[in-house]
């Protein structure tokens, strides 16, 4: 599943993922946080893409 599917099915960020998501998802969270270029500056997870954190910022 990409991103956009799972994003468009949930209606929610990465950084709003609960444990099941993670779980249920680990392909798709690798490929997101692969090589990191931004973090959320409210939880710090960090993706390779700042639109699929809820307040980014770049490193």
């Amino acid at each position: 599943m990409l991103y956009n599917e799972f994003y468009m099915k949930k209606n929610q960020s990465l950084c709003d993922w609960k444990r099941s998501d993670i779980e249920n998802n680990q392909a798709l969270l690798q490929s997101l946080v692969i090589v990191p270029k931004f973090f959320c500056r409210k939880c710090a997870r960090v993706a390779n893409s700042k639109k699929v954190l809820c307040k980014p910022s770049g490193f």
